[in-house]
């Protein structure tokens, strides 16, 4: 339910025009989400039959392993609440010249906190623009069509979800006893928050030569603060971590906007570029640089003065004579697998870079004679890395297989005798207990971190307006049939691996990228 008041008023005369546009509202909403969903067996499409299975026997998957079926009936319900106050304002004086704007918002929502002071939370908002072009020194600059200079400062919030003031319980079924179990998934947490953005922005806005170039340029930086991170907590209690609004971090980019009218008539070319920059670092996360190597690999904890998407790897040394991974420290000493390992620190580990393009962007252009029209459009990602998937779960020493191989083209080309480490990486199979970690070593040392930067060709269509004189003796007012090619793939690749980097191999398991998709569209109007 919502409520609204709108003012739009003008005043003054008309060489000095002014305007008062604000709006003013409340707004309560309820969403009730819930969910009911069984899972069957067996199912035959002719007969709409299944099979009985017990969920209770344990059935071999098809990674070797045995698992039971259990329950295939799921239930669940949420309720959210939230109410809002908002406001918006902007008043244009001396024709649009200068314009003052702002915004206020109070909203309270039933996730947020234990008390109304911790859930209830002003977000607000004020910006200017400076209309350069309508002052009197650039009247005589017909050249320029448009320019105009735009300050904004805010503080934004993002409500925090999975964690509140309230217990929450989740209900399941024993398999042996067919009893109802509870336990508490999170526990009642009064002192989350909001988690809140300081952002300032300053924008350019410019157009020239009849308007046939311009472009949109705005550099912002925020600060984010009140970030919910997993802390440790006292285990006795029920939890070794919960969440708290406890983490730091700013960032800053760049965001430009370019189009361009390079024909105008009955042939018509559009260009418009876009390009954005990114850079972001954590400022406090409540913990120095992590002791333990996993965590850097895996990115999982945030660090003080590196981006949030960072990308550690081993420094790799090649292979031993026996076929297993050394690595190189910070000072170039040589480990090799066994006792020697334990001597290697955080510090021995390799910075690589940021696992997100920081530069990102697009191109479209825009083609038309006639009635015939056509439109390509791009996009790019670029100055990212990534680490490239290798061998995964090698056999083990016994003989039997720790899990599912599957295409794992490197096997090939692995150490099996020695003297093969002298053009060969990949790590041999023996029966060194440490056989793991020497595989491991090699899937995230820096020789498998690859370059991310990419261009995709995104769409292409092409399309038919058919002019009014043929629809004359046709029911048809207006009639357009247009084609479109969507997912077209790569067209550049920094690595030389053949690697998608936005639908890579992530595990054993494969990400497939969407394939091509083919569109014809008719538009009419009777």
């Amino acid at each position: 339910m919502r409520t609204q008041f709108n003012v739009d008023k003008n005043f003054g005369g008309s060489d000095a025009r002014h305007n008062l546009a604000f709006v003013a509202g409340a707004e309560f909403r309820q969403n009730d989400y819930r969910n009911v969903s069984d899972k069957y067996y067996g199912f035959d499409e002719d007969t709409y039959e299944v099979a009985t299975v017990n969920p209770n026997v344990s059935y071999q998957t098809i990674d070797g392993w045995g698992m039971t079926i259990g329950s295939g009936t799921a239930n669940s319900r949420n309720l959210h609440r939230a109410l809002s106050y908002y406001s918006n304002a902007a008043f244009s004086i001396l024709n649009g010249k200068y314009v003052l704007s702002g915004s206020l918002r109070f909203d309270d929502f039933t996730m947020v906190g234990a008390s109304r002071e911790q859930r209830a939370q002003p977000l607000w908002s004020l910006g200017g623009k400076w209309n350069i072009k309508k002052e009197r020194f650039m009247e005589d600059l017909n050249w320029i069509n448009t320019l105009a200079l735009r300050l904004t400062y805010g503080v934004n919030g993002t409500v925090p979800m999975g964690v509140g003031h309230k217990a929450v319980i989740n209900l399941s079924r024993d398999n042996d006893t067919n009893e109802k179990t509870a336990y508490i998934d999170s526990p009642a947490n009064s002192t989350v928050t909001w988690e809140k953005v300081k952002s300032f922005n300053v924008g350019l806005d410019y157009s020239t030569w009849d308007n046939r170039l311009s472009f949109a340029i705005d550099y912002y930086t925020k600060k984010t603060s009140d970030i919910l991170y997993n802390l440790p907590f006292n285990p006795t209690y029920g939890w070794s971590r919960l969440l708290f609004n406890s983490a730091t971090m700013k960032s800053h980019g760049v965001d430009l906007g370019v189009n361009v009218n390079w024909f105008r008539g009955n042939f018509k070319w559009n260009t418009l570029f876009n390009f954005g920059y990114n850079d972001n670092e954590v400022t406090d996360s409540r913990f120095e640089k992590s002791d333990y190597i996993a965590e850097l690999l895996g990115g999982s904890r945030p660090i003080v003065g590196l981006p949030v998407d960072y990308l550690y790897a081993y420094r790799w040394a090649g292979l031993d004579n026996k076929g297993q991974s050394q690595i190189y420290t910070k000072d170039g000493e040589i480990l090799s697998s066994g006792q020697q390992m334990n001597e290697l620190d955080v510090d021995d580990l390799r910075y690589m870079g940021r696992s997100t393009p920081p530069y990102f962007g697009g191109l479209m252009n825009s083609f038309s004679y006639k009635n015939f029209t056509l439109g390509i459009r791009l996009s790019y990602s670029l100055g990212h890395v990534m680490r490239r998937l290798s061998i995964q779960n090698y056999p083990t020493f016994d003989g039997e297989y720790s899990g599912r191989i599957g295409a794992q083209r490197e096997l090939a080309l692995r150490w099996q005798k020695p003297g093969d480490e002298a053009h060969t990486n990949v790590p041999g199979i023996t029966n060194d207990p440490n056989q793991f970690n020497s595989t491991s070593r090699y899937s995230n040392s820096d020789l498998l971190v690859i370059s991310g930067s990419h261009v995709r060709l995104q769409q292409i269509n092409f399309g038919y307006n058919f002019p009014v004189s043929l629809l004359q003796r046709t029911p048809f007012k207006s009639l357009n049939i247009t084609g479109s090619i969507r997912n077209m793939g790569i067209l550049w690749r920094k690595n030389k691996d053949g690697v998608d980097p936005n639908y890579r191999v992530t595990n054993k398991y494969t990400n497939l990228a969407p394939s091509p998709a083919f569109f014809i569209s008719v538009n009419t109007s009777l």
